[in-house]
């Protein structure tokens, strides 16, 4: 499992910890995640197994996400549309995102795939 560093100059709490929103179908790799990286730094962490699930919990805003973690290591789903989708979700007035995104991967991703989604906003980190 890679190791993370989350920054505290900027976050935003969920009282005295961080609250991030993890997309990932895989349900092992959610919890080794939730277990092994995000709990050890303080992160309160909701997990959804779908983009859709995803996007009403961002779209209803009943809770704010510092961070939207999604697990981009299935070569199948159209991420970059994805990603698209849950950052439009995550939009203020003034079109910016409110949350910041990580993207995760156990796969290693090409360099295009990984430029796309960075020049989208989003960070990415390849789990080795």
């Amino acid at each position: 499992m890679a190791h993370i560093q989350l920054g505290t100059e900027s976050g935003r709490f969920l009282g005295n910890r961080y609250s991030a929103l993890l997309l990932d179908s895989d349900v092992a790799h959610a919890e080794r995640l939730i277990t092994q990286v995000l709990a050890p730094q303080n992160v309160a962490v909701e997990h959804v197994r779908s983009s859709e699930e995803a996007l009403v919990k961002l779209k209803h805003r009943m809770r704010y996400y510092a961070l939207v973690i999604v697990n981009v290591s299935a070569n199948g789903p159209p991420w970059h549309r994805i990603l698209q989708r849950l950052e439009h979700a995550c939009q203020r007035v003034n079109g910016r995102a409110t949350s910041l995104f990580l993207c995760v991967s156990e796969t290693p991703k090409e360099t295009g795939f990984i430029l796309r989604i960075e020049q989208m906003g989003a960070r990415y980190a390849y789990e080795q």
